[in-house]
């Protein structure tokens, strides 16, 4: 059974930023592998420039492990946030803007990847999991690392996608069908933090039920595990990203609570919506 309450610091710590300066080159979007182990977190990436993305996290550990990108915010060292957040995740929260990724990534899974837009910056990376021992795994010496975005932007073609999502200040804009396999382009248009998550429903008579207990504040105990297509992101950020879910019925929902819905899960404000999966 699988509760809808308000996202902690595991799944609020994820892959997105927007913006780009004037001046910009093309070719390929740039790459950046993220490689998740027990413990340790490594990134393959250098010279990067603000624009097109490709991102790649695989765990190649036996442990629970997850990965939240974000933008360390202008004018703060990026080692006070590093050493910060082992201490006091919620202070931390408040150095850097969201900016998306998986919370949990199968061992020796495939890799998740998406692609997004950088502008120029600090970013963070930090392993969302937790160990056998009970402890987040960015508590852990080298399992929150930071990269660098600097010089002229470049410029990329637009990665395909099957269907646009938009996440805002409490709605999900987005078809009403969808399909099993493809890629989703999902925009927060609002002026919070948003993430986009799947879970199954039996039919639209069940799903009608289960909006209206979200929406009543109630707590929900789903009959099925959640999906997350992309881990909580800030405003402006725009992400394509994989998708393969067995079709169905599902509700498409936020469930991050921010300090601007005072604690209160995006779901219940309105961030809900029923959507079909098609072969």
């Amino acid at each position: 059974m699988n509760k809808l309450v308000p996202v902690a610091i595991m799944a609020s710590l994820a892959l997105a930023a927007c913006g780009g300066s004037s001046k910009d080159s093309s070719g390929p979007a740039q790459k950046l592998a993220i490689t998740t182990k027990d413990f340790s977190l490594r990134l393959d990436g250098s010279g990067l420039r603000p624009g097109p993305l490709d991102i790649s996290a695989l765990n190649q550990g036996k442990q629970a492990h997850g990965v939240l990108l974000g933008r360390i915010n202008d004018g703060v060292d990026a080692k006070t946030v590093t050493s910060t957040i082992t201490k006091d995740p919620t202070k931390a929260l408040t150095m850097f803007s969201l900016a998306g990724g998986m919370p949990a990534l199968p061992a020796g899974g495939t890799a998740w990847k998406a692609r997004t837009t950088l502008r120029a910056g600090t970013y963070i990376v930090i392993d969302t999991g937790s160990g056998t021992d009970g402890k987040a795994n960015y508590t852990k010496p080298g399992e929150v690392q930071t990269f660098q975005v600097s010089g002229s932007a470049r410029s990329a073609a637009a990665a395909k996608s099957d269907a646009d999502v938009g996440l805002r200040d409490y709605a999900i804009d987005m078809p009403a069908t969808i399909p099993a396999k493809g890629s989703l382009r999902i925009r927060n248009t609002g002026q919070d933090n948003h993430e986009l998550l799947f879970v199954s429903v039996p039919n639209e008579k069940a799903g009608a039920a289960y909006i209206r207990l979200i929406r009543s504040g109630k707590q929900v105990d789903f009959k099925s595990h959640p999906l997350t297509a992309l881990a909580p992101t800030g405003p402006g950020t725009d992400t394509t990203v994989p998708i393969d879910i067995p079709p169905g019925h599902y509700l498409a929902y936020c469930a991050f609570a921010s300090a601007k819905s005072k604690g209160k899960p995006h779901a219940a404000l309105g961030m809900v919506r029923q959507v079909t999966v098609t072969k």
